[in-house]
């Protein structure tokens, strides 16, 4: 994959608290404007003044575009006032004002709001929001050298070389760690992000990984809940693979990795948890090279979101060459596959609660049993 290669919808971050703080209070997020209402009036009015003044087209120049997705795309771009290469997310031009306009505008606002509220390592940092003077709303973000943990895992097995990511399976756990690490982040800062998938983990060419495209993200205290259960009670009728991820008024979220809650639209229930299948379904898909939730049709996928997990076959190269039949190396991926199988399990109160009990979890597999069987090696 070209160097600097932004793939789709990006996040947010740089650090502020460890993993373990004592003073973790999920219960108490920080507190945030609304959606709708005076702010909204206000941040418009504010997006006006802005695109009247604005001098986007002497600041940056737009050079290829990296990536397409349902609310903009996204371009490599050259800062000519800090001197340096950066991401620019474009809204998608010929808003006309229809009703599915306005909800893609508003969930563009929320991601790069997302995006300027999330600092920590493992979410990617948006640094502006603004409106160019043909009046398209933009955000920048840094420009990351990478490819998403499902380009580096697909190319690992088709036996392309890559400085990305390696085997063994040790060093995918610690990246797959590195990911919960930032979606505990937004939890405890009261965002869920809903659409956790191998392709929205970016890995980087310096050992970083980001979570990237937050668009489908639920905010406390900002979210119209009326208006989700709205969406998704739209969405759950139509036509669905296992690919899709958002179309205002169809498809929310990817079914593929979908948890049964998600999928079923009960927005009520979401939850941590319900990222935390997610996250789940991203481990899943390390080990076995496949989506928990698989199928090409609707009725398939819908049938496996309700369908209990189970073990697969391991991907192959995933171990040490010779190792395999090792009893410690057998007990060693079993154990990894428990913590995979209890955070995919159908009731959300049988998962583990937050991805912060997950880490724990994952930390204690590397540390004892990882290394006890010779997989750092």
């Amino acid at each position: 994959m070209a160097c600097g290669q932004v793939e789709e919808d990006t996040g947010t971050g740089t650090v502020l608290r460890p993993v373990s703080d004592p003073n973790r209070t999920p219960s108490e997020p920080p507190s945030t404007p609304s959606a709708s209402g005076p702010d909204a009036i206000r941040v418009e009015t504010l997006l006006k003044k802005i695109a009247a003044q604005s001098h986007f087209e002497e600041r940056y120049d737009l050079q290829e575009k990296l990536a397409a997705g349902g609310m903009g795309e996204v371009f490599r771009a050259f800062d000519h006032v800090l001197r340096r290469e950066v991401a620019i997310k474009m809204m998608r031009p010929g808003m006309d004002g229809s009703h599915s306009d306005v909800a893609v505008r508003s969930q563009f606002l929320k991601e790069a709001r997302i995006g300027g509220r999330l600092l920590h390592p493992n979410v990617l940092s948006v640094f502006d929001l603004g409106v160019n003077r043909q009046g398209q709303t933009y955000y920048t973000m840094r420009l990351v050298d990478g490819a998403s943990l499902q380009h580096c895992l697909e190319a690992l097995e088709r036996g392309a070389v890559t400085r990305l990511i390696s085997y063994p399976l040790k060093k995918l756990v610690e990246v797959f760690v590195r990911a919960c690490q930032g979606v505990d982040y937004a939890h405890v800062n009261g965002v869920l992000h809903l659409d956790l998938k191998p392709h929205n983990i970016l890995v980087s060419g310096f050992n970083e990984v980001f979570v990237i495209d937050w668009g489908l993200a639920k905010v406390d205290q900002e979210d119209d809940i009326d208006g989700l259960i709205d969406l998704y009670r739209t969405s759950v009728n139509d036509d669905l693979t296992a690919s899709n991820t958002m179309a205002f008024g169809r498809v929310v979220g990817t079914p593929a990795y979908m948890a049964p809650e998600q999928a079923q639209g009960r927005v009520a229930d979401f939850s941590t948890a319900t990222d935390v299948f997610g996250l789940g379904g991203i481990l899943y898909f390390i080990l076995y090279g496949r989506a928990p939730n698989a199928g090409h049709k609707h009725y398939e996928i819908l049938h496996e979101t309700v369908t209990p997990k189970t073990k697969g076959k391991l991907r192959s190269g995933i171990l040490p060459r010779g190792q395999r039949i090792r009893r410690e190396i057998v007990e060693v991926v079993q154990s990894l596959e428990a913590i995979c199988l209890k955070c995919l399990a159908l009731d959300l109160r049988e998962r583990y609660a937050t991805a912060e009990e997950l880490i724990v979890d994952l930390n204690e597999w590397l540390t004892v049993h990882a290394v006890r069987a010779g997989l750092n090696e």
